[in-house]
């Protein structure tokens, strides 16, 4: 299995909680990807990214590693990092260096998808073959983009 960052961004808050949901099924069924951290983010009107409130949150809890918060504050731009670098502290490895990893053509994509009314499903995932995520997201009408980070 190799070490992916996975952003999948939906149209509508619903449709991100269901494949939430689905993800976290398919992932205690199916041996083909391992989530290793995750969370949920939202982009609002005026461009503001914002975590989804805990009790909303169906994926892996509250903290996410240093990855997921890493690419929230690229994604994120100034409000962002400061989001991501508090996210990604709690891992306690340094940012700097996880952020080195992630193309910048992926944050830039990952970016242009990310609009205002967006709800993105951000992950650090285990896989060994990208059909069962890809399956999840097209149910749900997700556009998926990932990147190896190993």
């Amino acid at each position: 299995m190799s070490d992916k960052a996975v952003v999948i961004m939906f149209d509508n808050q619903s449709a991100a909680y269901d494949a939430a949901y689905a993800l976290k099924d398919a992932e205690s069924d199916d041996a083909d990807f391992h989530v290793e951290a995750g969370t949920m983010i939202a982009k609002d009107g005026k461009g503001n990214i914002e975590f989804l409130k805990e009790k909303d949150r169906p994926l892996w809890g509250t903290i996410t590693g240093t990855l997921v918060g890493a690419l929230v504050g690229l994604i994120g731009g100034p409000a962002g990092s400061v989001a991501g670098a508090v996210v990604g502290a709690t891992a306690g490895i340094g940012g700097d260096a996880v952020s080195g990893a992630i193309d910048e053509d992926f944050v830039s994509a990952v970016t242009a998808d990310l609009y205002p009314g967006t709800t993105a499903i951000i992950m650090e995932v285990e896989e060994d073959s990208t059909a069962a995520i890809d399956a999840i997201a097209a149910r749900f009408n997700g556009r998926v983009r990932r990147q190896v980070v190993d």
